[in-house]
């Protein structure tokens, strides 16, 4: 059984080919151009204005006009999005999506940046302060006063040989190395130490940094979230797009050498 659409198609190349169509054929110029107003008048202006190497076209491009679309690639597209989440869905056509991956893409790098700057400016304070005023050599003179037992009431903490995170939490969180603190009063052999108020205010700063940063991270975790979903959804939308591709047949009014025509514009998508 021959498609419907198929027949559609023939019908209107039918009467896109016959040159009667659009009414009785111009004798003339004079009546070429009134037979074109008349026609611009019932149908609307042509979306082709004459133009002169018109003439030379043959009688079959002048009543078929075909226009080609090609199907997107389902690797471009993905790749695209990995890499900027949100152009793969603006590739295939999804506009509404494209721009919230490209959204969110870009918050999430605003508040990382924001964070992250936060963090190593909260970071850099409070090792700076630290190393004004605590003194690994007035801890290490009150820990070797003390005898062994007092010095087994403490956690069993040690102190990193490098400054790195662990020392900079170490010297802030356990009371073992409270007496490096410069505001820290302490006699040779009593174990027992004043709070250091400094200490309060570099602890305070030690939590803010570690906050911003560990916010930080997370937004990195999102950041890759969204480039790999993006991805896997272009693929999805690429997909959708060239499934939904088909022909499509238009009759158009136009004007080729001041005559007025009916086209039958085909749109192959392929």
């Amino acid at each position: 059984m021959i498609p419907l659409r198929f027949i559609l198609l023939i019908i209107l190349l039918l009467i896109g080919a016959s040159p009667n169509f659009a009414g009785e054929k111009p004798q003339n110029k004079s009546s070429s151009r009134a037979t074109l107003d008349l026609q611009a008048k019932i149908y609307g202006e042509p979306f082709l204005k004459p133009f002169p190497a018109a003439s030379n076209m043959t009688d079959e491009s002048q009543d078929l006009s075909l226009t080609t679309f090609s199907h997107k690639s389902l690797p471009k597209g993905m790749f695209m999005s990995m890499l900027v989440p949100g152009t793969g869905e603006l590739y295939a056509g999804s506009i509404v999506k494209g721009l919230l991956f490209l959204g969110i893409e870009a918050g999430a790098w605003v508040l990382y940046t924001s964070s992250h700057n936060k963090g190593m400016e909260w970071e850099r304070k409070y090792i700076g302060f630290a190393n004004q005023n605590w003194d690994e050599d007035r801890w290490q003179a009150w820990w070797n006063s003390l005898s062994a037992p007092d010095q087994e009431g403490f956690l069993n903490v040690e102190l990193p040989e490098e400054k790195n995170s662990e020392y900079y939490e170490a010297i802030g969180v356990y009371e073992k190395f409270n007496a490096g603190w410069k505001d820290v009063q302490w006699n040779p052999g009593i174990a027992n130490t004043t709070p250091s108020v400094e200490s309060l205010g570099y602890n305070k700063w030690r939590r803010s940094s570690n906050s911003s940063l560990k916010w930080a991270t997370s937004l990195s975790g999102i950041i890759l979230a969204n480039h790999l979903l993006s991805g896997l959804d272009a693929v999805w939308s690429v997909s959708r797009h060239n499934k939904n591709l088909k022909p499509s047949i238009k009759p158009q009014f136009v004007s080729i050498d001041g005559e007025p025509r009916l086209l039958a514009a085909i749109s192959i998508e392929w």
